[in-house]
């Protein structure tokens, strides 16, 4: 279950690199001192581990631990990502604020919602930008509310299209900090997304001093794994320090059959099961025993099958496509958004959604 480069389960040394930023003493300062030792810190650090560091110096501080890298650089990246997340949280409250003047109902999504409520410190897990849900039934509306107040939509390719089977577009502000704005927490199964759906056990929250929302401690570990569960050009590996650490707090609890009822609904129980299985072996993650028995016993569907081996292999690593990943992810998009059934259903269904493709090409 290693990762090659970008993969989203971690290789040995991202591996060692995460138990020193998660694990207690026993185990995080072997992994610290080991880690040292197998990577070359000014040339083999990848952007994944990157982002792990300013954790990695909180925990390994937390216990009194101190050495020439710890005190020197890690401290340094710790302090500049509490300085830039002190200056997003600013910004993000400025556009909860604009979406909130015309009615908009917001959450705020992965990095600012676990930092408020999870992490409590804004130096531990860096972020390059601000994620805002709003109602996919707002999504327009939301969209042309930031233009028209100066937000600059960075892809108008195909935004209808985008609108009916995407999740999200992205923004940025004049000092050019990035918005993702979403209408779905992910990009599965749409057709079988309600209203209600992670809205129905929002928390609320304020950011900036602005109210808004955070989904509840079981929807962030859903929402978290489901996002990271995919190889991306830059190591995805931090979904594996959110996960922990929202089940391993001790202010949260996680209601496990809405989990996994979701995880069946929005047909990513293969991501969910290989994620829980993972963190449970390597990490000690509390997942009850009865959890990891059902998640065993599960029958995944040919689309499941389908979406997530597609996530694993290619995801969103565009740059590599080849023809044949450019057919296979097309087919795979289709599925992860469809709520068919049966393969004759299923590919009955192919047919009007290359076509309802086609004719939004053509009227770009």
């Amino acid at each position: 279950m290693q990762s090659s480069v970008g993969g989203a389960f971690p290789s040995p040394s991202q591996e060692m690199l995460l138990k020193a930023a998660l694990m207690d003493k026993d185990v995080a300062l072997p992994a610290w001192k080991q880690w040292r030792k197998e990577v070359d810190f000014e040339l083999d650090v990848d952007h994944g581990s990157f982002r792990l560091l300013p954790l990695t110096y909180h925990n390994l501080s937390s216990f009194g631990y101190s050495d020439d890298l710890v005190e020197g650089r890690l401290k340094g990246i710790y302090r500049q990502a509490w300085i830039k997340n002190q200056q997003l949280f600013y910004k993000t409250g400025t556009v909860l604020e604009t979406l909130h003047k015309t009615g908009i109902k917001t959450a705020v999504l992965k990095g600012i919602a676990l930092t408020e409520w999870v992490y409590k410190n804004y130096g531990i897990r860096p972020m390059a930008d601000m994620d805002i849900l709003v109602p996919f039934t707002e999504a327009h509306h939301a969209i042309d509310v930031l233009k028209n107040t100066g937000f600059v939509l960075q892809d108008t390719h195909l935004l209808q299209h985008n609108l009916d089977y995407g999740r999200g577009i992205a923004f940025k502000d004049a000092d050019n900090t990035e918005i993702d704005l979403h209408w779905h927490a992910i990009s599965h199964a749409h057709e079988n997304i309600e209203i209600t759906d992670f809205w129905d056990e929002v928390i609320p929250i304020e950011i900036a001093g602005v109210k808004t929302h955070i989904f509840s401690a079981t929807d962030n570990l859903f929402h978290t794994i489901v996002h990271g569960i995919r190889k991306n050009p830059e190591p995805p590996i931090r979904w594996v320090a959110d996960a922990v650490t929202i089940i391993n707090s001790k202010d949260v609890s996680v209601d496990w059959q809405r989990l996994l009822l979701y995880s069946q609904k929005l047909r990513v129980y293969l991501q969910i099961k290989e994620a829980l299985l993972y963190i449970k072996k390597h990490f000690g993650a509390d997942i009850p025993r009865e959890v990891i028995d059902q998640i065993n016993n599960y029958k995944p569907s040919y689309v499941e099958k389908v979406v997530y081996w597609h996530g694993k292999k290619i995801g969103d690593n565009a740059l590599e496509f080849t023809f044949s990943d450019r057919v296979y992810s097309f087919y795979a998009r289709y599925l992860r958004q469809t709520n068919r059934e049966g393969l004759v259903s299923i590919h009955f269904g192919l047919i009007g959604y290359a076509l309802d493709r086609m004719k939004a090409r053509l009227k770009e």
